[in-house]
């Protein structure tokens, strides 16, 4: 379909504006928001190749380009150079392209350390190894917690996610919450549920 093909052409356009402003900030380190969407893409695309998912992956990697686009957020050169090999397998044309410009050209590159800046060599997106996500990075920051009374649900703590995995930190936090205490009254608590990172569940003798 043409709108398809147009859609496509869009979309490799924001990805070399991308690019582009990437470079002209000459910034290494991406924001935390970039790195975590770029983690949780690369994880998400990995697997969708390893299931034969392509058009999942492709909208995978369009929904990181938006969103770096739209908000503005810090690309560093490292994870734009991550990013352009997750690009290509899809987009290889492109992906060289923009390998050789951010990449090859970029000698204070991690990448390219220990070059050469006179070599004449060729060195290409299609000969390097593919990304692995780092599992730490996609941990989200924070996590909702549902505290439940006697099977209703009375309050929601959003807590740190190593936190929201330990019982003890989870069942203070929640039995001190204005709304939870006033369900639990003075009635004694004879059950507790509890889904690390997910909800606690608090049933009395009532």
């Amino acid at each position: 379909r043409d709108t398809a093909m147009e859609g496509m052409s869009r979309w490799v356009g924001r990805v070399w504006r991308l690019a582009n402003n990437a470079m002209s900030k000459h910034s290494n380190e991406s924001s935390a928001k970039t790195r975590l969407a770029l983690q949780k893409a690369l994880k998400r695309v990995s697997e969708d190749l390893e299931k034969r998912r392509y058009n999942t992956a492709i909208a995978t990697m369009m929904e990181f380009t938006n969103a770096a686009t739209e908000a503005g957020e810090t690309v560093g050169q490292d994870d734009l150079a991550t990013f352009i090999r997750m690009l290509a397998p899809f987009a290889p044309h492109v992906a060289e392209e923009l390998w050789q410009m951010v990449v090859v050209a970029n000698f204070s590159s991690r990448w390219k350390r220990g070059m050469n800046s006179a070599s004449t060599e060729f060195t290409s997106v299609h000969t390097q190894p593919w990304p692995v996500y780092d599992p730490s990075a996609v941990v989200e920051e924070t996590v909702p917690v549902v505290v439940q009374v006697n099977g209703k649900v009375r309050e929601t703590l959003v807590m740190a996610a190593d936190q929201a995995n330990d019982q003890t930190i989870v069942e203070k936090q929640a039995k001190a919450a204005e709304n939870v205490r006033k369900y639990l009254g003075e009635a004694a608590v004879k059950k507790v549920v509890f889904v690390p990172g997910k909800i606690i569940s608090f049933v009395t003798g009532i």
